[in-house]
């Protein structure tokens, strides 16, 4: 079937070229020069695919072959269609958002080729998360990913990665998902060094009147409402949502390598509260403001055998997150806008562990015998400068500043905040010399109080063979600077023994974690080709890649100076710190399509191939790294509309054996089915749906990064209504 599509394809693209119409970049280059005649060799091969019959050729309109080429923004901050990028980029739109039957936002990630998500990640050091990495190195915050929400970073400063849960943004406040496939530091900074994910919300102007969905499940509920108005000049919407999750609720049976199985502890219960503002200052002028406050419960720790010492007991952490962004924007003419970004991160957890924990020489030690307090924050401002210097050229350039604050006993040995200070200077520019060829360079230019300064450069040519196809050459080199916990952690446990033990153990502290001052940023080196064919309603991206990458940290075992020493050896006991031991070498292969086949049917398929190889300082290092990334995944996501009425989706998804670095498990292959019906109607002012979702149809347990967390059969009934 592909090679009748591309055939096709030729054919009408042939007859159809005409370069000087895209000579210019000043008007958005679109494909809208295809004769009316050409229309009719496309349907007519869309009639010979299977399962199409002439009535679903006749609700095709020509508008749909004469759509614009999807435009992203992440790959370089320009307004760029797919074709003209300088990376491979997966849009998750909010079509697909509804037909994928997601719970949560990690979840619409599994349809990302290269992408790994598990579910309820940690055992207690922080609490129970989603897992989202990209082309391995997977961890259980996958900080060498940066997470963006309307280009605001919300990684935490103290481990990186993002803490999903409790993410205030709700599924229906989403407009898109643009996920850029492979570094991107050039563009975005040091934490884009595997991949970026820029979730963009909806503009207030299209969220007007009320909305109202509930969700029931054994699994857990959410109500979310919201309401959109206008105020003069001024749209907005405010968002509120409550959820209860119950987390893994099924039970892995023991094994000839587990022969006991704890129970998950990671119930959580959110509630969430957002607001976006939009002003229309002047002709020229706008100003959006965002404001948003997550608020629960989350259970966390680990059951351990009776007797046993743990210092993270099954425990309930209060967490607490506030954000705060304003934007401005004016617009001198159509090729050239001036912003100004400012925004504030603020997370906090506390929990107390001093009657949970099971003492050690009979005493609790200190900071476990008093209430805990991890406090983040994160101020940044941003100014962005878009222009067009020739009628071949577009540049954006800006420059920004970063201050991160942790503050936590128990991680820093102290209750002062420990802090990180970071500032750039970017650039990036888009050259069009002819109608085939698109030049995209970029650099990063940083300082931050840790590392020094470093510059993160790409180059990326786009080579449009024949229109619609697109060859695509990059190379970049990213940095990933270290993270608190990598960089000052300074763990302490104070026990309070009589002197004399104290004596025999040479100290009464014992040093768990500790840093080393000379750590020096992960490195990573990358070169791709991609390729991009646009078929007639949909496209076909294919992309291989090849990334060496240095100074990777890994912790190692070390006795610090003043630890307790162990009487029987006489050695100090070790503790942990983080250094740049590492390298690897990561190959992969990736496919995506996504076709729309009629105004009805759409599929989008994701299919990748990696292939992880690497040393460091253990033994196991080799195996560690080869692991952490499945050789084979694939998806797929088919969806059709039964009229007006009645629509439905099924999803599927592979995952080959893989294991989560750290103390994750290793997760044999498995397969899901996913499946969603749905009934829209209408009664006067009110229009909703109902429906119907089950994840892993077919009821087949398999197990996420953990050997205890059982996935299995999950069904969902969700009811919507705006009005």
């Amino acid at each position: 079937m592909l090679l009748s599509v591309f055939a096709a394809n030729q054919l009408y693209r042939k007859r159809v070229w005409q370069p000087a119409l895209v000579t210019c970049h000043r008007a958005p280059i679109m494909m809208k020069y295809l004769s009316r005649a050409s229309i009719l060799p496309m349907l007519l091969m869309i009639s010979a695919l299977p399962g199409q019959g002439a009535e679903s050729v006749a609700d095709l309109s020509e508008q749909d072959f004469l759509a614009d080429v999807p435009v992203v923004l992440t790959a370089s901050r320009l307004r760029q269609n797919v074709a003209d990028a300088p990376a491979a980029v997966t849009v998750i739109d909010r079509q697909m958002i509804r037909d994928s039957g997601a719970w949560s936002i990690p979840d619409l990630f599994r349809l990302v080729p290269g992408m790994y998500v598990g579910e309820s990640a940690d055992r207690g050091t922080f609490v129970p998360n989603s897992v989202v990495s990209y082309h391995g190195l997977t961890d259980g915050f996958s900080r060498r990913m940066q997470v963006l929400v309307d280009g605001r970073s919300i990684y935490t400063p103290l481990f990186g990665g993002a803490v999903w849960s409790t993410l205030p943004l709700a599924l229906e406040d989403i407009e898109r998902i643009e996920v850029i496939r492979g570094p991107n530091s050039a563009t975005y900074g040091a934490n884009s060094f595997l991949g970026i994910i820029n979730i963009i919300s909806r503009h207030a102007t299209e969220t007007q009147g009320a909305m109202v969905s509930l969700t029931d499940s054994k699994r857990g509920s959410d109500a979310t409402f919201r309401w959109g108005g206008k105020a003069g000049a001024l749209d907005y919407r405010v968002t509120g949502s409550q959820r209860r999750d119950q987390g893994i609720t099924d039970f892995a049976a023991p094994d000839a390598s587990h022969s006991t199985v704890p129970n998950r502890f990671d119930n959580k219960r959110l509630s969430n509260f957002t607001f976006r503002g939009d002003l229309q200052i002047s002709d020229r002028d706008a100003l959006e403001i965002q404001a948003g406050i997550s608020q629960g419960d989350h259970q966390s720790g680990k059951n351990e055998l009776p007797g046993s010492t743990t210092y993270s007991p099954e425990h309930v952490r209060k967490l607490d997150s506030y954000y705060g962004l304003l934007r401005w924007q004016r617009s001198f003419s159509a090729d050239e806008q001036l912003s100004i970004k400012a925004y504030a991160n603020r997370d906090e957890q506390n929990y107390d562990l001093a009657s949970l924990v099971v003492p050690h020489f009979g005493v609790v030690p200190a900071p476990f015998d008093s209430p805990m307090r991890l406090l983040g924050e994160r101020y940044d401002l941003e100014a962005q400068h878009t222009l067009a210097p020739t009628s071949t050229t577009r540049l954006v350039w800006g420059a920004g500043v970063r201050i991160d604050r942790f503050t936590s006993r128990f991680f820093f040995n102290s209750d002062q905040a420990q802090s990180f200070r970071q500032s750039n200077l970017f650039a990036n520019l888009e050259w069009r010399p002819s109608a085939r060829w698109v030049f995209n360079g970029g650099l990063m230019l940083e300082k931050n109080s840790y590392t020094g300064s470093h510059a993160s450069p790409r180059l990326a040519a786009n080579y449009h063979v024949v229109p619609g196809h697109t060859l695509r050459v990059s190379a970049s080199r990213a940095t990933h600077t270290p993270v608190m916990l990598e960089a000052k952690a300074d763990s302490r446990w104070t026990f309070p023994l009589s002197p004399i033990n104290c004596l025999i153990l040479k100290s009464c502290t014992y040093r768990a974690y500790g840093h080393r001052d000379d750590l020096q940023s992960e490195q990573i080196t990358s070169r791709e080709v991609g390729y991009v064919m646009e078929l007639p309603g949909g496209s076909l991206d294919i992309k291989y890649s090849l990334d060496h990458l240095t100074h990777l940290l890994e912790t190692e075992a070390r006795g610090f100076s003043g630890s307790m020493i162990n009487p029987f050896t006489g050695q100090i006991l070790p503790g942990v710190q983080y250094n740049n031991l590492g390298s690897a070498d990561i190959r992969a292969l990736e496919a995506q399509w996504q076709q729309k086949f009629t105004e009805a049917t759409r599929l989008h398929v994701a299919w990748s191939m990696t292939k992880v190889t690497g040393n460091g300082a253990s033994r196991d290092s080799a195996s560690i790294y080869s692991d952490s990334a499945p050789l084979h995944s694939r998806s797929m996501l088919l969806a059709h509309d039964f009229g007006s009425r009645w629509t439905g989706s099924l999803a599927y998804y592979q995952m080959g054996r893989m294991a989560v670095q750290g103390d994750g498990d290793v997760q044999n292959p498995y397969e899901r089915v996913d499946a969603r019906l749905a009934y829209r109607f209408r009664d006067g002012a009110y229009q909703g749906e109902v429906a119907f979702i089950v994840q892993n149809l077919f009821d087949k347990p398999y197990q996420e990064v953990y050997y205890e967390n059982l996935i299995g059969r999950r069904s969902y009934v969700n009811l919507r209504l705006e009005f």
